[in-house]
């Protein structure tokens, strides 16, 4: 769904300041539209081991390589080099990569969104809740043959992860902070996976007789249910209250807050949280950023690539490096006419490769 939205978005000539947008903070942007929300996957291509026990580590590899490919991806900025240290050759402090990561820190991997309208959701589970209704009794037998097999896998998949995880995860959601929640539910993908790839010609004797009965009872009424809505390979916020980003130095460890490199403005973000039970309102302000029109990486970074792609070398041919330690642009001038006429053209990328195409390079 995710590469079908990027392929329909390049179709369609979305405008590429909006595409960016939808990409980083398109549950903020259009919460209740299905083909908005699903560009979130950005969110979710990420580095994920689905045997790695310390989730720890695993979530901090995750929310690094975020910050790492956003940053080049969209701003040509090699801002991992200031992850453990200042940047040694361009002007990027260590608290920039905090700063940064701070606004995408918050992110939640959803797994219980659907590709659906909120009118179509409505209509699926009202046609649901009558198949309930009437195989509840069927489905309750079956579940007493399954469950107990389907929860001993679980059980033996959660006793893997380190005891304060499993602590974590015992607790009441409202009794873990919003990091705590994010491991949590990075763990419980694991563990919920045992239930989905349980197999049931484990299952033998009298009970496979009964299910096998049971079964065909249930199929006796398909009719009433209805076909499943597509899951969501989306992301929102854990929660409006963001996770703390903590940094450690000389004078301890302090909290870090969402801002833009030091060298263009180094006072926090301004932050609007908008409707305030969804979402912290950090990616739609990075989003907001990354795509005004003074920025001064995006558009030269995208019309770049264009360029990139249709005649094998970018005019800057480190395209996901502007910085100091990348090749300086073969033709500064003209990348930034292509940058402006982007911009002044809506963001619109169709234009970009009919003038390059048209013309004498």
């Amino acid at each position: 769904p995710y590469r079908d939205y990027v392929i329909r978005s390049l179709n369609k000539d979305k405008p590429y300041d909006r595409f960016v947008q939808e990409q980083l903070a398109g549950d903020e942007l259009a919460p209740d539209d299905p083909e908005v929300l699903v560009g979130t996957g950005f969110l979710r291509n990420g580095i994920y081991e689905d045997n790695q026990r310390d989730v720890r580590f695993h979530w901090e590899l995750i929310v690094n390589e975020l910050t790492n490919v956003t940053a080049e991806a969209f701003l040509g900025l090699g801002l991992g080099c200031a992850q453990c240290h200042d940047h040694k050759f361009d002007p990027l402090l260590q608290k920039d990569y905090y700063r940064l990561q701070a606004f995408l820190a918050p992110v939640r991997w959803r797994h219980d969104l659907k590709r659906a309208t909120p009118e179509e959701e409505a209509r699926h589970d009202e046609q649901m809740a009558r198949w309930r209704e009437a195989t509840a009794e069927i489905r309750a037998e079956i579940d007493a043959i399954r469950e107990p097999k389907i929860r001993k896998a679980m059980h033996d998949s959660f006793i893997k992860f380190p005891e304060d995880i499993q602590e974590l995860m015992k607790r009441e959601e409202a009794d873990r902070t919003p990091y705590e929640q994010q491991l949590v539910e990075l763990a419980q993908i694991q563990v919920d996976y045992e239930r989905e790839r349980f197999n049931e010609k484990g299952i033998k004797g009298d009970e496979k007789k009964r299910l096998e009965e049971l079964r065909a009872e249930l199929a006796r009424h398909a009719h009433l249910k209805p076909a499943p809505l597509p899951v969501a390979f989306a992301a929102t916020d854990v929660r409006a209250e963001a996770p703390r980003v903590p940094l450690g130095g000389r004078e301890g460890e302090g909290d870090v807050k969402p801002g833009l490199p030091s060298i263009l403005d180094p006072a926090n973000a301004a932050i609007e949280t908008g409707d305030a039970s969804r979402s912290t309102g950090r990616r739609l302000a990075l989003a907001q950023w990354i795509t005004r029109a003074d920025n001064p990486f995006t558009s030269r970074v995208m019309v770049n690539r264009i360029w990139q792609h249709h005649f094998g070398t970018g005019l800057v041919a480190t395209p996901n490096d502007f910085g100091a330690l990348g090749e300086a642009p073969s033709h500064p001038e003209l990348l930034d006419w292509l940058a402006k006429r982007f911009m002044d053209g809506g963001w619109r990328i169709k234009p970009i490769h009919r003038l390059i195409l048209r013309s004498a390079s």
